[in-house]
């Protein structure tokens, strides 16, 4: 239900931002992701060409994984007539960069997912913001894993808990905080649960971080609870545990 909540709502920030259009004119809105591979995104992009057939506007969608490829598309964007456009950022530290793009070209932004921060990390208030509660997923998530463990039989003595991190990520945070808040409450306790810093948000790096967690684990571990900010790094975490006899 969140999810659906959160992908109408994009849809609805998406249609608020063709008025900035004459209505005369056809109105195009780009809708640039940091990882366009992510049924998450996919599914965000298709509530916004929903949202596009419904209110008269163009859903120009395109992928920026990195910095550079983030500011060509919005040249990109201008020279294809877009009034302005919607972003989840490979980088938050790219705010400024993006909000000093975007007005040189004369377009809007809105930053979704993802909040923006400035050159002292601090959240970029003058830009509009369409987030989710984060902290609230993360329980979910983490009531799941108590929940599934406890239909399995899982003695808490025996069940470990991996959670692959990013904590430089503001969401990203506070959705795995979420996740270890309700394992503690679900009863396991607060030593069996190990951290993993990732480095990077795809499989091969949760393979990594996974691995540096698994050789901490005691001969006691039999069980094992493996949760992530994303797809890609519960993914990757499950992987890493094939060599490991789990």
């Amino acid at each position: 239900m969140k999810k659906a909540l959160r992908v109408l709502a994009t849809a609805v920030a998406l249609s608020g931002l063709s008025s900035f259009a004459l209505a005369a004119e056809p109105v195009k809105i780009g809708f640039l992701v940091k990882q366009a591979e992510e049924p998450w995104f996919q599914t965000e992009w298709a509530f916004a060409e929903k949202a596009g057939k419904e209110h008269g506007f163009t859903v120009i969608k395109i992928a920026v994984p990195d910095g550079e490829k983030t500011l060509s598309a919005i040249d990109s964007l201008a020279a294809n007539g877009a009034k302005g456009f919607v972003i989840c950022p490979p980088d938050v530290s790219l705010g400024p960069a993006i909000v000093a793009k975007a007005k040189v070209n004369d377009l809007k932004v809105m930053a979704v997912d993802d909040r923006f921060v400035d050159a002292k990390g601090k959240f970029m208030e003058d830009v509009p913001y369409l987030g989710m509660a984060a902290f609230e997923v993360g329980q979910k998530q983490g009531a799941a894993m108590a929940d599934e463990a406890k239909k399995r039989g899982w003695d808490w003595k025996e069940t470990y808990a991996v959670i692959t991190t990013y904590n430089e990520l503001d969401t990203g945070k506070k959705r795995t905080d979420g996740s270890m808040d309700s394992l503690k409450k679900a009863g396991i306790p607060a030593d069996h649960i190990l951290t993993a810093p990732l480095k990077t948000l795809d499989v091969p790096g949760s393979m990594d971080a996974t691995n540096s967690a698994l050789v901490k684990l005691p001969g006691a571990a039999k069980n094992l609870i493996i949760g992530g900010m994303n797809d890609n790094t519960v993914l990757g975490g499950v992987r890493a545990t094939e060599a490991a006899g789990f």
